[in-house]
C-alpha cells in the first residue's frame, strides 16, 4: 500500500513538472510564464517591488500581489509607489485640496495618521514630516523624533543635518540636538566630517570652515571656499584665488584668477571639460578673473600640481582631463558662430609632463580609451594613438568609443564594427549599431550586440554573426537569457519573449509588455513584468508575466 501511494506521489509530480511552462533552452534554464492573463481593469499600474504592485482604479489606489489578488485594498487616496523600510506613505485628499499624509504597513493599516503636509520615505528609521510650513523627523512608530519647527532640514549624514530656521543655518543631530548654533547664512558637508560656513550675504560676506562641533578649522576670511577634491580646495581672497588643505594651510598661494568657465562666458560649451578643481593629481587653472568678466582674450589656461608646479603654460583655452596618461587641449578663437559668439577650436595632446604628444592638427580629439582615441579632421574621422600616430585613415563620418578592443564607426549613412587596428569586424552596411556587452544575454564566448538594418532589429556578435535575425520592429533584454521582441507596430505588432537563438520562448498577448525604466533593474531582480491590451479610448486590461531563468554553460 505505501508503495502504491509512492508511485501515485511520483506520478502527480511528474504530471505537474510536465505542465509548467517550458524553460528556455540553449543554455538557459528556467521559465518564463503568464502568471494572470490581461483581464485586471485598472486606470494605471507601477513595476513590482518585493512581490507586490501600486495600482489604480477610480481615482483611488491600493497594492496587489504577483497573482493580481488586492493585497492591500484599492481605497486610498494617494500612495507611495513602493515601501521603504516596511512603510509607505499614503494621503488622503486631492490634487485640488492638496492632501495630507500618513504612513501605512503591508497589510494596509494606517500606523501613522494623516496629519503631515509633506512626507518623505524612512530611512535609516526615520522620514522627513512638515506640518504648518515646518519640517522635522519622525520614527516608525510616529514618533517625532526632531520637532517640527525648522525651514527646512536636509538628510542626515553621519548622524548630523543641516537646518534652517528664522533666516540662519544652523546643525542638529538625528535626536533634535543643536550642534551647531543658528548664527550662519549658510553651511554645507565637505569632506571629512568638515562643514563650509559663511557669515553674511555673498557680496560681503565671508566664507570659512568648521569640525562638525562647530570648532573654528578655517578662518571666515575668504570670499568663498569651493568643495575639497583630493584634500585641496579652492578659496577666493582680494579677488584672487588659491588652494588651502583640510587644516587651512594655505598650500597654493592666491595668484590665479580662476579656476573653472563661467556659464556667462561665451566659451560655456567647453564647460563639459576639466572643471579646475584638482583631478589626478592636476587641476585647470586660469591667470584670468572670470569673476569679473575678464575673458576677452583666449588662450588662458595652464596645468598645476598639488604644490602649485605649473605644467601646462597658461595657453590653452580648454583642458581635458587625464586619460592614459594624456590629456586632450584646444586653442582657438572667438568667431561669431550660429548662436553668437563662440570659440573654434584646433585640438592635439599633451603628456604629464607638460610635452605636445599630439599635434595641434585636428577638429577634435575624444578622450584616450584602450590606447586610442577617435579624432576628426577636414570633416572626417580616423583614429590615431598615444605616440600621435594616424591609426585609422580620415576617412569615417564617426567613430565611437573602442571597448573590449572593437568600436562602432559610422560611413555613408551606414554601420559597422572596426576593431584598433582598423579592421572591419563587422561590415558597414547597418543602420544602427548599439554597444556590444559580454553579459546582454549572459553569453560569454563573444560580445552581443543590437543593430538594426532595412528598418529591422536583431542580434549580431562582435564578430558579424547574425544570432538573431532581422526581422523584428524591436528588442530589448529583459533579464538573464530572454528578451522582448516586438514585430510590427504598437497597436497591430505581435510581442514574444526570445532567447539568444530567437526562438520563441512565450508569445504574449497584443500590446505585450510595460517596463518602467526608473526601476528597470528592481523589475529584473524580481522577475515579474505588467503585460496588457487594449488601448487609451477604451481601456487596458492587465495581466501579469513571470521570469525565472538562469545561464548554464
Amino acid at each position: 500500500m505505501k508503495n502504491k501511494k509512492m508511485i501515485s506521489f511520483i506520478l502527480a509530480a511528474v504530471i505537474f513538472l510536465l505542465a509548467l511552462p517550458s524553460a528556455a533552452l540553449n543554455g538557459i534554464s528556467g521559465f518564463v510564464r503568464i502568471l494572470v492573463e490581461p483581464s485586471l481593469v485598472y486606470d494605471a499600474v507601477y513595476s513590482f517591488r518585493d512581490g507586490m504592485a501600486w495600482v489604480k482604479r477610480d481615482g483611488k489606489v491600493g497594492f496587489v500581489n504577483k497573482y493580481g489578488e488586492v493585497v492591500i485594498p484599492i481605497e486610498f487616496d494617494a500612495a507611495s509607489h513602493f515601501f521603504s523600510e516596511g512603510l509607505a506613505r499614503a494621503g488622503q485628499g486631492s490634487m485640488e485640496t492638496g492632501f495630507t499624509y500618513g504612513f501605512i504597513d503591508k497589510t494596509g493599516a494606517l500606523v501613522i495618521p494623516y496629519e503631515y503636509g509633506s512626507a518623505r520615505r524612512f530611512i535609516n528609521g526615520s522620514a522627513y514630516v512638515s506640518k504648518d510650513g515646518r519640517f522635522g523627523y519622525i520614527d516608525a512608530s510616529g514618533q517625532i523624533t526632531v520637532p517640527l519647527e525648522y525651514d527646512w532640514i536636509t538628510e542626515f549624514t553621519d548622524g548630523l543635518a543641516i537646518a534652517r530656521k528664522g533666516g540662519f543655518s544652523g546643525v542638529i543631530d538625528n535626536n533634535g540636538n543643536s550642534i551647531i548654533p543658528f548664527d550662519y547664512t549658510s553651511l554645507s558637508f565637505a569632506e571629512d566630517g568638515l562643514i563650509n560656513a559663511r557669515h553674511g550675504d555673498w557680496q560681503t560676506g565671508k566664507a570659512g570652515i568648521l569640525d562638525r562641533f562647530g570648532n573654528v578649522v578655517v578662518p571666515f576670511e575668504y570670499d568663498w571656499i569651493d568643495i575639497f577634491y583630493e584634500g585641496l580646495a579652492a578659496v577666493r581672497k582680494d579677488d584672487m584665488l588659491g588652494f588651502i588643505d583640510i587644516t587651512g594651510n594655505v598650500v597654493i598661494p592666491f595668484q590665479y584668477g580662476s579656476i573653472g568657465i563661467r556659464e556667462e562666458d561665451p566659451r560655456w560649451r567647453s564647460r563639459w571639460a576639466h572643471r579646475g578643481s584638482f583631478e589626478d593629481g592636476f587641476a585647470v587653472i586660469s591667470k584670468k578673473d572670470w569673476e569679473n568678466g575678464d575673458w576677452e582674450s583666449g588662450n588662458e589656461y595652464g596645468l598645476i600640481d598639488r604644490t602649485g608646479n605649473v605644467m601646462l603654460p597658461f595657453e590653452y583655452d580648454v583642458i581635458y582631463s587625464f586619460s592614459e596618461g594624456l590629456a586632450v587641449v584646444g586653442i582657438g578663437e572667438l568667431r561669431d558662430g550660429e548662436w553668437g559668439l563662440d570659440l573654434y577650436h584646433t585640438f592635439g595632446a599633451v603628456d604629464t609632463n607638460g610635452n605636445l604628444v599630439v599635434p595641434f592638427d585636428y577638429e577634435s580629439v575624444s578622450y584616450f580609451l584602450e590606447g586610442v582615441a577617435s579624432a576628426r579632421k577636414d570633416g572626417k574621422a580616423g583614429l590615431i594613438d598615444t605616440g600621435g600616430n594616424v591609426v585609422i585613415p580620415f576617412e569615417y563620418n564617426w567613430i565611437g568609443p573602442f571597448t573590449n578592443g572593437v568600436a562602432t564607426v559610422s560611413k555613408d549613412g551606414k554601420n559597422g564594427l572596426i576593431d584598433s587596428a582598423g579592421n572591419i569586424i563587422i561590415p558597414i552596411e547597418y543602420d544602427w549599431i548599439g554597444s556590444f556587452s559580454y553579459d546582454w544575454f549572459n553569453r560569454f564566448d563573444n560580445a552581443v550586440g543590437i543593430a538594426g538594418k532595412d528598418g529591422k532589429t536583431g542580434l549580431l556578435d562582435n564578430e558579424g554573426n547574425t544570432i538573431i535575425a532581422f526581422e523584428y520592429d524591436r528588442i530589448w533584454r529583459l533579464i538573464d537569457g530572454v528578451a522582448f521582441a516586438r514585430k510590427g507596430n504598437w497597436s497591430t505588432g505581435t510581442d514574444t519573449i526570445i532567447n539568444i537563438s530567437g526562438n520563441t520562448v512565450n508569445a504574449l498577448p497584443l500590446n505585450a509588455l510595460l517596463q518602467f525604466n526608473e526601476d528597470r533593474n528592481n523589475n529584473r531582480a524580481d522577475g515579474l513584468f505588467w503585460i496588457y491590451t487594449g488601448d487609451s479610448a477604451n481601456g487596458f486590461q492587465y495581466g501579469i508575466l513571470e521570469i525565472n531563468t538562469e545561464y548554464v554553460e
